[in-house]
């Protein structure tokens, strides 16, 4: 509920400006286009523009900082799938990419994201209730796209973990 510089400057700005960039190339690029995708980007940096009233800047560290590493695997996946002769000259690179993203996916934003929605939920409800929040709106809005943001992680979770489990049997 508090106000941290660190956290603002270093993740909610940055959130912003690279959600902005996600928007404009999921709206730009065919691969990239997808109801699901938009959706995302329009819901994450709405969520970082709202953290600037301020709200969740601790939970931020986490929904905004630590969940983001699966993004760098991810990265290096989407290059190879854009540049494939890349992917064949570098296949232990592509599959290490492929397994890192994936496992870090399950582990930050199957595992550990439920879990910490549960401490975000009570902290949430209890501004609520107590009539503590700054904006009722703005933790109203924080909770709905939760349940979006957590539905889509499920959603994709599921095809990322088919996926891992693939590349075992393959291996």
């Amino acid at each position: 509920h508090g106000r941290s510089d660190w956290v603002e400057n270093h993740l909610v700005y940055p959130m912003i400006g690279y959600q902005i960039w996600n928007l404009l190339a999921s709206c730009c690029m065919n691969e990239f286009r997808g109801v699901q995708m938009i959706v995302h980007h329009v819901l994450t940096g709405s969520l970082a523009y709202f953290g600037l009233y301020p709200y969740v800047h601790f939970q931020g560290l986490f929904f905004f900082g630590l969940t983001e590493i699966t993004n760098v695997p991810l990265t290096f996946v989407d290059f190879f799938k854009q540049f494939k002769d890349y992917a064949e000259l570098y296949p232990n690179l592509y599959s290490a990419s492929r397994m890192v993203f994936g496992v870090s996916f399950i582990v930050l934003r199957l595992i550990m994201w439920p879990y910490r929605c549960y401490g975000f939920w009570k902290d949430s409800l209890h501004l609520l209730i107590s009539g503590e929040a700054h904006s009722n709106f703005v933790v109203g809005f924080f909770l709905m796209a939760n349940i979006l943001l957590t539905g889509l992680q499920f959603l994709w979770g599921k095809e990322i973990v088919k996926a891992v489990m693939g590349m075992k049997k393959d291996s």
